[in-house]
């Protein structure tokens, strides 16, 4: 097999398609903006290689990267961080190489909160009541508080800003809109469970590949952010509703998309789709979903063989530093459920810690003290 040029690799994501990858005996060359990121000192990267910041220098990590690939021969380039995916996804026609993302036009509707919701709409999936022109007419007086006001574009949870009383939401709406442009308002879906994910392989016709569902079991921070515990599920009922909303976008390669159970009637609202790799998704390996394998069989036109059954129960946990951070900042640390010490637990996996593959764990604690000292660790669990 040829190589396969990964990059992004200062993440557990990463990490994940490396050894997905290198299991199966494929030479991976793993890329970063330093040496420190933990994937590239794992046992599955055959070559590692540094290159410029994409968010900062966009066209000289392209040049980078393209001439990584020419030297190596690759098969392929996977990205599996936010600049590098748009990067690449947007000059992919450069590389002369197939790059493993979605197509631009999809990664940006995807980071249009607005055209999604509107999307979804039409596909007849479940969302939150959405306010589309909150900022220019306000709300109609029977919208049902809290509300939030979520910046247009985005992921995740930056920029949310939560109102409980009508008369705070202008001022939401203007600080938001300042620091971040275009606003979107939506109801606030109250919840018994913290949030679900149905992650899928599409193929170029939008033919499911694989699906895995799992659900959040913490995150950190406390009140909202990245998963540092989540667990393989059976949902039929979500799975269809993923695969009803990618059909209907026309969506190819990988999606992660993103989901609350509405306490008030029971539907799962869609919240967001992730247009590439997703911070937890090394669970699906552990479940027996292979998507990197299957990413890498799509993108270059390979039969991937029939959906592969998802192992329920299986879980997944980052505990250094997101899972011990949510510990320390909760105040009922110690009557967490999950219990936050059970670590030893059958079926629980850890990012980074892995004894046939020790290495990451080393460079991920060197990568956080620096990131420690240069304040910028809550950043690095942003994006990992």
């Amino acid at each position: 097999m040829k190589p396969v040029i990964v990059t992004g690799g200062y993440a557990r994501k990463c990490l994940g398609v490396v050894t997905s990858l290198g299991r199966r005996g494929v030479p991976v060359v793993v890329g970063n903006t330093d040496r420190l990121g933990p994937p590239l000192w794992s046992r599955y990267a055959w070559k590692r290689f540094v290159y410029p910041d994409p968010g900062r220098d966009p066209e000289a990590f392209l040049e980078r990267v393209a001439a990584e690939a020419k030297t190596h021969d690759a098969e392929l380039v996977f990205p599996t961080g936010g600049a590098d995916t748009k990067v690449l996804a947007r000059e992919r026609a450069r590389l002369r190489v197939p790059v493993v993302a979605p197509p631009l036009e999809k990664i940006e509707l995807a980071e249009d909160k607005g055209g999604l919701i509107r999307a979804a709409m039409e596909a007849g999936v479940p969302v939150p009541r959405t306010y589309f022109d909150a900022a220019e007419r306000g709300v109609p007086p029977n919208a049902v508080f809290p509300l939030l006001v979520r910046p247009n574009t985005g992921s995740g949870g930056h920029g949310i800003v939560k109102v409980t009383r009508r008369e705070d939401l202008a001022r939401a709406i203007g600080q938001v809109s300042v620091r971040h442009g275009r606003v979107l308002v939506q109801e606030y879906v109250e919840s018994a469970a913290l949030g679900f994910g149905c992650s899928a392989v599409m193929d170029r016709e939008s033919r499911p590949v694989a699906f895995l569902c799992h659900r959040r079991l913490r995150e950190y921070p406390v009140s909202g952010g990245a998963a540092t515990f989540v667990e393989s599920i059976e949902e039929p009922v979500l799975q269809a509703q993923a695969e009803t909303l990618l059909r209907a976008l026309a969506w190819e390669s990988v999606a992660m998309t993103e989901w609350r159970l509405d306490a008030r009637d029971g539907l799962f609202k869609l919240i967001e789709i992730n247009p590439r790799m997703w911070g937890s998704s090394f669970l699906a390996l552990d479940a027996g979903v292979d998507i990197p394998w299957l990413l890498r069989l799509a993108h270059l036109g390979l039969p991937p063989g029939p959906l592969p059954k998802v192992l329920p129960g299986v879980r997944r946990r980052w505990l250094i530093p997101a899972d011990l951070l949510h510990f320390l900042r909760n105040p009922e640390r110690f009557h967490l459920h999950p219990s936050f010490f059970r670590f030893f637990e059958r079926g629980t996996r850890y990012d980074f810690l892995d004894p046939k593959d020790p290495l990451p764990a080393l460079f991920n604690v060197l990568s956080l003290a620096r990131l420690a000292l240069t304040g910028q660790a809550k950043a690095q669990i942003d994006r990992a």
